[in-house]
């Protein structure tokens, strides 16, 4: 049986913070929903959303099952986080205007052949020594492998910038401008 303190420890860090990422996403897509940039942003904050309720999930069930969790959840929502950033990074900086139009906005999308491949070839089997329970939480393994994918994702984060710094030369009114700035520094 697990411990009020753990429920609550959970429901503060996962439960909380997933809540409100499904309110702001639905914020944001009853602003204006039929504009591509907030069907973009509700899909992306619903995919973080999606993350922290693997999280929960991960840690209230047996350490066994994090390699599964991070592999089918974690990692998936993660990719498709960053197909659909990049899509939205290119929308908001107005890329249509100099990209060909067969190659807008599929070749932000090419990532899924990837990540079918991934599906089927993945055996999380293979990772469930890498998760480990201290107290009421479970940590990963800081091995290679995780400072690869570590700075992999920071290197993946890269064309984003200069796609919004390049941006700002594109977009005519200061809120964009100001925006594009915003979003090319978080």
């Amino acid at each position: 049986m697990m411990a009020i303190s753990n429920v609550l420890s959970y429901f503060l860090a996962y439960i909380i913070p997933a809540s409100a990422l499904l309110a702001m996403s639905f914020v944001v897509m009853f602003r204006n929903p039929k504009r591509t940039e907030h069907q973009l942003v509700f899909i992306i904050i619903n995919l973080y959303a999606i993350m922290f309720l693997g999280e929960f999930i991960r840690h209230i069930l047996p350490v066994e099952n994090s390699a599964y969790i991070h592999d089918y959840l974690t990692v998936v929502a993660g990719l498709l986080i960053v197909m659909f950033g990049f899509h939205f990074f290119a929308k908001v900086s107005k890329m249509e205007e100099i990209m060909p139009k067969w190659l807008y906005p599929g070749l932000f999308y090419v990532p899924l052949l990837f990540l079918v491949f991934y599906m089927f070839t993945m055996d999380p089997s293979q990772t469930i020594n890498n998760y480990v329970r201290q107290g009421h939480w479970i940590y990963g393994k800081l091995d290679m492998a995780y400072y690869v994918a570590v700075l992999s994702s920071s290197l993946i984060s890269l064309p984003s910038y200069f796609m919004l710094r390049n941006g700002i030369k594109r977009v005519h009114t200061k809120q964009d401008i100001d925006l594009l700035k915003f979003l090319s520094w978080t």
